[in-house]
């Protein structure tokens, strides 16, 4: 939650100015992460009591936005139409896959 396309800053003043809006916006804790350039994954798995099984895997790549600047936001799941494409398996080497 609280995606959005200015969510990556380089700036320690705009990263507390961020976290405020946050918090205010949620009413909870805020979780920062250091930015992985590069295609967004979804992984789709199932769980019961002994064992988790990957029942999928989709690759979010941008149409737009540069790979290495690309933050899959609420912006772009809005127009996923025009700023995404999807791969479903993902363009990806098959051993990778199977890991």
């Amino acid at each position: 939650m609280g995606i959005r396309k200015f969510s990556r800053v380089d700036d320690p003043c705009v990263l507390r100015e961020q976290i405020k809006r946050l918090m205010l916006d949620y009413d909870q804790p805020v979780l920062v992460e250091e930015f992985c350039s590069g295609p967004e994954f979804t992984v789709g798995y199932s769980r019961n009591e002994s064992a988790a099984r990957v029942i999928g895997i989709m690759e979010i790549v941008p149409r737009r936005a540069r790979l290495d600047e690309f933050i899959y936001s609420l912006e772009v799941k809005r127009n996923y139409l025009e700023e995404v494409e999807y791969h479903v398996p993902p363009n990806r080497p098959h051993p990778l896959l199977q890991a």
